[in-house]
């Protein structure tokens, strides 16, 4: 009866360190992610997830290194076996298993580089300056185009979860931007860098002649 006892102490002590790991997961979620994302999509980055379970992994490691420098000592509890290891080991999956049921991942098609792709093929030739969403990489990839030709076209990378927003030339959260609409607002740049102050004053000159 009191093995039993001290095995179930075991099972709670796990089961504890699994539900503190999943609850520093969440408060680095809502650290992360804005309030309008977590609301909106209910998303978990598979990463995050990752590294939840590697943090897992070193406390097991942690705890059978501490169990074999003490072979010679009483450890504090012992550690289930047979039928008990395996029941706890069940309820670990269940509990990771609803996680993933209710924070599911980001879509397939999602564009998640790390890095902008080298095999490009936008161009600046028929383009006025300014910002460019490239809708063959999900608009995850922006192009700047200059007045300067020499200078060519120089291309960026929106963090992952995030791609260029053509509208208000800025990197968004995907679920707000339809990226195959981008080329429809790519005339806002004929308007990018004229300063309204010196177009009224024009105007104003160009009436009173």
């Amino acid at each position: 009866m009191e093995k039993r006892e001290k095995e179930r102490g075991c099972e709670a002590q796990w089961l504890y360190l699994v539900s503190q790991s999943v609850g520093i997961a969440s408060s680095l979620l809502k650290d992360v992610f804005p309030p309008l994302c977590l609301s909106t999509c209910k998303q978990v980055i598979p990463a995050m997830m990752k590294s939840l379970s590697l943090l897992i992994l070193i406390l097991s490691v942690i705890s059978g290194q501490s169990v074999r420098g003490q072979e010679n000592e009483e450890p504090d509890f012992p550690l289930a076996t047979g039928e008990e290891a395996k029941e706890a080991n069940a309820r670990i999956l269940e509990l990771f298993d609803a996680i993933m049921e209710e924070t599911p991942r980001f879509p397939e098609g999602m564009p998640s580089y790390r890095e902008i792709p080298r095999d490009l093929e936008f161009t600046c030739a028929d383009k006025v300056p300014g910002y460019y969403a490239d809708v063959n990489y999900g608009c995850q990839v922006y192009h700047v185009c200059r007045e300067e030709a020499e200078h060519g076209v120089a291309s960026f990378l929106c963090p992952n979860a995030t791609i260029f927003h053509q509208q208000i030339f800025a990197c968004d959260w995907w679920f707000n931007v339809d990226c195959s609409q981008a080329p429809t607002f790519y005339y806002l740049n004929e308007d990018l860098y004229k300063d309204p102050v010196v177009e009224d004053v024009d105007n104003n000159v160009a009436q009173v002649k």
